[in-house]
């Protein structure tokens, strides 16, 4: 689902192992920008032995916004777009490189260049609920019980004995 209004969000960005051999160095200059209607409500949390950089942010505003990460020093920033308004455009949570298999799972995007620092850049999205009587439910769980009525109601004509 779309990032709503006021509410917070985990954004992380993580080094490529392969192509860097000292992250312990790089991990201090990641540095971010971001578009004018996202806040980030912490600084970042930084964590050298993965690799890893953390942020949590808020969005203030709808619209189309971004965040940017890069490394001091280095031209080779990433950026994400993050999905506010729900529209029919296709997006992802993660944005990878196109010799990982993230990059099968998560294709709406266009990939991070093969030679970048970044291994990936993600956005924690709320996932998709439906209303099912008085409860919001998954989908998986409403294909599920849509699944067992149907086959149900066909029991009959079908001749299947349970």
């Amino acid at each position: 689902m779309p990032i709503q209004k006021n509410e917070s969000f985990i954004i992380h960005a993580a080094l490529d192992r392969k192509i860097m051999q000292n992250m312990e160095s790089l991990i201090p200059k990641v540095n971010y920008k971001t578009s004018s209607g996202i806040i980030l409500e912490t600084p970042p949390l930084r964590v050298a032995s993965e690799g890893s950089v953390f942020w949590r942010a808020r969005l203030k505003e709808t619209g189309p916004q971004f965040i940017q990460v890069g490394i001091d020093g280095i031209e080779n920033d990433i950026k994400k777009n993050i999905m506010a308004v729900f529209n029919q455009e296709g997006f992802c949570p993660k944005r990878t490189k196109p010799n990982s298999f993230d990059y099968f799972l998560n294709s709406a995007e266009t990939p991070i260049p093969p030679d970048s620092y970044f291994k990936f850049l993600s956005v924690q999205y709320l996932p998709a609920t439906y209303p099912f009587f008085f409860w919001n439910i998954s989908p998986v769980v409403y294909f599920f019980i849509l699944s067992l009525g149907f086959g149900l109601v066909i029991k009959p004509f079908i001749k299947v004995n349970i």
